[in-house]
């Protein structure tokens, strides 16, 4: 079952400049109960703009190859559960010119609880939620259409 997660834009920055390559964090249990190896995670973040507020975009696929409770250097982050992603398989998003709030907005979850309002987007994505068929075609449908970037593209973005 693919999951879609919510990944804070300054932690994903931190993360990327540690180089930890395809993987991600999280205490919810969630993550090691509802995702097997050959499953995706869907990684999204809100993006901060000075212009328009906040900006959602997709970070990265990871294509699930193991999961880990209590791994060793998870104690540094405080979180209780990692997954790893297929490096060959798996893709890091120019988080440059894309919102994919629109896209946020038509998935419909499973169980089906889609998001109310555009303003309750990040609060909605605070737990990890299981996608539907029909919303991992629309997601590989808005992947299809980014550009994928290396993890040393990021060190620009901090910046910003």
């Amino acid at each position: 079952m693919d999951l879609l997660a919510y990944w804070k834009w300054e932690t994903y920055l931190r993360d990327q400049r540690r180089s930890l390559g395809f993987t991600f964090n999280s205490n919810q249990r969630r993550l090691f109960n509802d995702i097997e190896p050959g499953d995706r995670l869907w990684l999204v973040s809100g993006r901060p703009d000075p212009y328009q507020g906040t900006t959602y975009v997709l970070l990265s696929v990871l294509h699930v190859t193991e999961k880990a409770a209590s791994f060793p250097l998870l104690n540094e982050y405080g979180k209780h559960y990692r997954v790893f992603g297929d490096p060959e398989k798996s893709m890091d998003f120019d988080p440059d010119h894309q919102d994919m709030t629109s896209v946020l907005m038509q998935l419909h979850f499973s169980p089906p609880r889609p998001i109310q309002c555009p303003e309750k987007i990040g609060q909605s994505l605070q737990t990890i939620r299981a996608l539907s068929p029909s919303d991992e075609k629309l997601l590989e449908e808005y992947a299809a259409r980014l550009r994928t970037i290396r993890l040393s593209r990021l060190r620009g973005l901090e910046a910003q």
